[in-house]
């Protein structure tokens, strides 16, 4: 099932142009993220990604803007599965996050979280277990941290890749659920200049699968800068922002950007 009748069936562009069309849902602004769009976070190990990640999840279904981007103002539900951390250490993050969201927040649509450590996307069982509570919850957002975790072949192969693909957009034309991906650099080569997406681990299959892909990195300290490599759905370009990450209360606040002044070269006499 799609949400057009007409997806998949050859059209003239008189039959295009001579339809009523209702435009999918704006769930994040800035043409972040649409009603069954693709999403992928992604940066290196401690980069502060699930927080984010975490961060966007709460503003979504309270509708609060997300680092100052607007989302729907009267919320839109999530289902976030986690596969990395323990339950324990998942549930302190969620009651010092929440303690002092809920002071001027009110979760508007419902969030659900789901800890699994063992499911795997290119596998029968994982599938079947996703579609089942996709049906359940009917979730607008699906929040899946992190990919490599639902990964039993190779990241590096096209082939096997593309079975993950295939599973996440039959979920997303069965289910009308967008789908947020929370993944990670490819191991050292931050350092060797800016590669854009192609930074992103696994084959370059999910590069060209989501529609925005948006990089994290740490800055030093507690701040981290984001960048977006892929906005497919913007209307303009996107600036770079700089965030602060506070850990006493997880919450992040963008900030000005710190300027860096280039050093003087001494001339020689």
């Amino acid at each position: 099932m799609t949400n057009s009748p007409n997806v998949g069936v050859p059209q003239s562009l008189d039959q295009i142009l001579s339809q009523k069309m209702v435009y999918p849902r704006t769930l994040v602004g800035g043409g972040l993220l649409y009603e069954s769009t693709k999403m992928i976070v992604y940066g290196r190990y401690k980069s502060l990604k699930s927080m984010l990640a975490l961060d966007l999840a709460f503003s979504m279904v309270t509708g609060n803007d997300w680092l100052g981007f607007k989302t729907d103002d009267k919320g839109s539900s999530v289902l976030y599965l986690q596969l990395e951390i323990s339950y324990p250490l998942f549930r302190s993050r969620l009651s010092k996050t929440w303690s002092w969201r809920k002071q001027y927040s009110e979760i508007l649509k419902p969030l659900t979280f789901w800890t699994h450590h063992f499911l795997k996307l290119d596998q029968a069982d994982g599938i079947r277990l996703l579609d089942h509570y996709l049906e359940q919850y009917h979730p607008d957002i699906l929040i899946l941290d992190p990919l490599y975790k639902v990964v039993s072949g190779n990241l590096l192969t096209v082939l096997d890749m593309q079975r993950i693909v295939d599973a996440l957009d039959t979920m997303i034309s069965k289910h009308q659920v967008s789908v947020i991906l929370i993944s990670h650099t490819r191991k050292g080569v931050m350092d060797m200049g800016e590669w854009g997406s192609d930074d992103l681990i696994g084959s370059f299959v999910f590069s060209a699968w989501a529609d925005t892909v948006l990089k994290v990195e740490r800055r030093g300290g507690d701040r981290l800068a984001l960048k977006f490599d892929v906005v497919r759905h913007a209307e303009e370009e996107l600036d770079p922002k700089e965030v602060v990450f506070n850990r006493d209360t997880l919450e992040l606040t963008v900030v000005e950007p710190l300027i860096t002044v280039p050093k003087e070269t001494s001339s020689s006499t």
